[in-house]
């Protein structure tokens, strides 16, 4: 930086899949933009005080299925806009642009703002903590006076390295959501079909499908994820749970016993991830080592 010049500060946003926890949002000073669910006509934000049984209760309450919709421009502009009127940057982690529109959405609202040179969108090409991982080492780097061209390409470094699974409680969800037909959830929920779902190449996947009792899923979970602990990056390990708080607690002792160094933090799932995969449903997910 020449002499004279003010060094702009960097501010990081992501949206509200990133199912980021109230105390990481004040730690990190993380900016979240709310995508949102909608019940019929009625529509509410996904934000962090519309998660967990309070999602869930007031989906028995419409007594209709919700539906995700994706952020917009203006949603983005609105956040946009008062950081570069005050003369600063933003990197903008984004839930995966082959699960979402979303960034779309983010790159118009820049364009229309001029400010190709000055907004960074990284494609986390992930969902949920996945997202929430690269954010937050976005934020350490911030903090350690790092630019925002040497903050964008340290993400894009680990973008391939983040590693989720999630494993569903039941079918219900996946079948309101269209994901199943109704001869599959009937004969899966008979028969305690968990299916686990992963993240590859941007895209969600079943890994493979657990018969049998919940918490021989649950290990199945650990032993998928956590096999090769040396793989592990410790600095931090999510438990990102809908409605799952028993199983939350049972996990974190699971991972803390086989990757004692590691950071782990809890976080609950939004309404916007909820509503495709229900009650229960839990996750492990991490940066893979090098």
């Amino acid at each position: 930086m020449r002499q004279g010049e003010i060094k702009m500060a960097i501010k990081i946003v992501t949206d509200s899949t990133a199912d980021l926890s109230p105390e990481l949002i004040q730690r990190f000073n993380i900016i979240v933009v709310p995508l949102s669910v909608v019940f019929g006509s009625r529509v509410f934000a996904d934000t962090t005080d519309f998660r967990g049984t309070i999602f869930y209760d007031k989906v028995k309450e419409m007594k209709v299925h919700p539906k995700s919709t994706q952020a917009t421009p203006g949603d983005f502009t609105k956040v946009f806009k008062p950081i570069l009127d005050a003369g600063d940057e933003v990197i903008y982690v984004a839930l995966s642009s082959g699960l979402s529109g979303t960034i779309n959405s983010a790159a118009n609202a820049v364009e229309e703002l001029g400010a190709v040179d000055r907004v960074h969108i990284v494609d986390s090409r992930n969902l949920s903590m996945g997202i929430g991982l690269l954010t937050c080492r976005a934020a350490e780097m911030v903090g350690k006076g790092q630019t925002a061209d040497a903050i964008v390409k340290e993400l894009e470094r680990l973008v391939p390295r983040i590693r989720v699974a999630f494993i569903v409680h039941n079918l219900d969800y996946l079948y309101k959501g269209g994901r199943l037909n109704v001869a599959q959830a009937v004969m899966g929920n008979l028969l305690n079909v968990h299916p686990m779902i992963g993240v590859a190449d941007g895209k969600m996947s079943v890994i493979e499908k657990v018969r049998g009792k919940w918490e021989k899923a649950l290990l199945e979970l650990v032993a998928v994820q956590l096999g090769k602990p040396e793989k592990v990056d410790p600095h931090m390990i999510s438990i990102t749970h809908s409605a799952g708080v028993p199983e939350s607690k049972f996990l974190y002792d699971k991972v803390a016993k086989i990757v004692p160094e590691a950071n782990i933090v809890t976080t609950e799932a939004g309404a916007v991830i909820s509503c495709h995969c229900g009650p229960g449903t839990i996750g492990i997910l991490y940066i893979e080592k090098e």
